[in-house]
């Protein structure tokens, strides 16, 4: 059993501090922009934008320092106040089935992201949009953080507007910023880290990554929003908290899915997965090298070109990685040692390598933590909660075609995958109590 200081300093080490480099030499941004471009020009097709000639870091959040933090506040609100946070809901809520039921889902958050950031760059040319690693903080979430700098929930005398923290007291807004948890504050258990890193090693294809991503996307969503709030409906870009997240989803978890093999650096089964057809809303089969973005009409291949195009920003997990790559170092992350043979052999096969890359999986080190080995805990499914049947009515009504049992067979299997690791007693270094 672990002594109280013990047990603090895992929290810690969790929920508050920076678990991976963040800083880096102008020789190690250098190798990262070269090998990142050389990379996307062994892909199916070829990168038709410019070069980018300088890449700019995108950190965690928990890695920025506290003036960092202030500074991206400080812009950000400037956003809210012009009603661009507003504009960029609405393109949202307006496209939402288009986007989310279908092959754009995750190019098309990637290129929603670049946008904001474009926007942020305008008021202060050197700053980048941060992420969020919230499948980390998965087994208690609320404890991040992250929330005191942008805001925890409301309550019910206030619509459940979210009036606290820096970013969000005393800022005057026609639309608040909603977010309902649990009465004592606390928000359920979502995926965590092994979830993410089963989608990367077990799947072999656009069309298998998409169906194994669905199950997972909006447990994350339903959880910061609850019923009430921004965060689990189409209006979820009115929340910071949607960049951030999405901003670790679509630029380090989707960019190391494409870069642990060639094939998917462009996917030539991108066309396996539907499309709507935006001039008679019919389901149609798009190839990748054809197909453009819903709204902003960009060559969808080209948002899977990062490194080139407007594209030039990357999160310093892939700096890092790549750098890792380029000395042939394979750091093997205590979650790996921790795991039984069959544990590796059923849902984590990459790991049975020796030299596995940096691209496989999303553990980050923390210690030596839960040690009393707690089980990890489940996430919540879509039907055991009202905002998540409201969310699979979208997915059954939305556009006139059902993607329904996709979402639910997806999330028996990552349930199913959580009872298997616990059964033969792996134990999670990131479940806390």
């Amino acid at each position: 059993m672990w002594n109280n200081t013990t047990y603090n300093q895992c929290e810690h080490s969790i929920y508050e501090s920076c678990t991976h480099q963040s800083e880096f030499t102008a020789e190690e941004l250098e190798t990262a922009r070269v090998w990142l471009q050389n990379k996307m020009l062994e892909a199916d097709i070829k990168p038709r934008g410019k070069p980018c000639e300088t890449l700019y870091v995108r950190k965690d959040f928990k890695c920025m320092s506290n003036r960092e933090r202030l500074e991206f506040i400080r812009v950000i609100r400037v956003l809210y106040e012009k009603g661009i946070m507003d504009r960029f809901a609405g393109i949202h809520a307006r496209y939402w089935a288009e986007v989310h039921k279908t092959a754009q889902l995750g190019p098309w958050h990637r290129w929603f992201v670049n946008e904001l950031e474009k926007q942020m760059r305008i008021i202060n040319p050197k700053i980048t949009i941060p992420y969020y690693n919230a499948q980390l903080d998965a087994s208690r979430p609320e404890k991040s953080m992250v929330w005191r700098y942008l805001g925890q929930h409301g309550v019910h005398n206030t619509g459940f507007c979210v009036t606290d923290g820096p970013l969000y007291g005393k800022l005057d807004l026609n639309w608040c910023v909603k977010r309902q948890w649990g009465p004592n504050g606390t928000i359920p258990a979502i995926d965590g880290l092994e979830l993410n890193t089963i989608w990367l090693q077990l799947s072999p294809s656009f069309l298998i990554a998409n169906f194994i991503q669905s199950g997972l996307h909006f447990n994350t969503h339903l959880a910061f929003g609850g019923y009430r709030g921004d965060m689990s409906v189409d209006t979820a870009p009115i929340d910071i908290q949607f960049y951030l997240w999405h901003n670790y989803q679509m630029n380090i978890m989707m960019l190391k899915f494409q870069l642990q093999d060639r094939r998917y650096l462009t996917p030539l089964d991108y066309r396996t997965v539907p499309n709507v057809n935006q001039e008679t809303g019919l389901l149609e089969s798009v190839d990748l090298g054809v197909d453009q973005l819903i709204y902003y009409k960009t060559p969808v291949v080209d948002v899977f070109h990062v490194g080139y195009g407007d594209l030039c920003s990357v999160p310093d997990q892939i700096v890092s990685a790549i750098n890792q790559v380029v000395r042939n170092e394979t750091i093997v992350p205590l979650a790996v040692k921790r795991m039984p043979f069959l544990v590796k052999f059923k849902l984590f096969p990459k790991f049975l390598s020796k030299n596995f890359s940096p691209f496989v999986h999303s553990f980050e080190e923390v210690g030596n933590c839960n040690r009393e080995c707690r089980p990890i805990p489940q996430f919540q499914p879509y039907v055991s909660t009202q905002n998540g049947k409201r969310q699979l009515a979208r997915y059954y009504y939305d556009e006139n075609f059902n993607v329904k049992p996709v979402l639910i067979a997806s999330q028996a299997f990552h349930s199913l995958a959580i009872k298997y690791m616990n059964a033969l007693g792996y134990c999670s270094p990131y479940v806390t109590s």
